[in-house]
């Protein structure tokens, strides 16, 4: 791959073509997906996390800024400086904290949503 630089001179890309390949490869698992690798994409735990990605996306950014206050006020600035496994730990509490947030933010307000936007909700109250 080649770019050019502030000089105007044609520098080779450190990368090379490793972005090309990755396209390659990810254009290969959409393939599989179709067929034979079908069953994996089906698989209940993405299909979860495909439900509630979009709860996951709208209170990511939030959430964490609320999750990291309150790890300082119950254990100081020194946790998110310490040691990598207590890092790893806290993100790993983040992570399915905020899942289990953007579940319930699924089945309490996203699923109502829907059925009203698709109709079904009225159609089932005219019963």
């Amino acid at each position: 791959m080649i770019r050019i630089n502030a000089q105007n001179t044609v520098v080779k890309s450190p990368h090379g073509d490793y972005f090309i390949h990755a396209f390659k490869n990810i254009g290969r698992l959409i393939l599989i997906a179709n067929g034979a690798g079908r069953r994996f994409w089906e698989n209940r735990f993405l299909v979860s996390i495909g439900k509630v990605s979009y709860g996951i996306y709208v209170y990511h950014l939030a959430y964490a800024y609320l999750f990291g206050l309150v790890i300082q006020k119950l254990f100081g600035h020194a946790v998110l400086q310490g040691p990598v496994l207590i890092q790893i730990l806290c993100m790993g509490i983040y992570l399915l904290s905020l899942f289990g947030l953007a579940t319930l933010s699924y089945h309490a307000i996203e699923k109502r949503w829907l059925k009203i936007s698709s109709g079904d909700l009225a159609t089932n109250s005219a019963r």
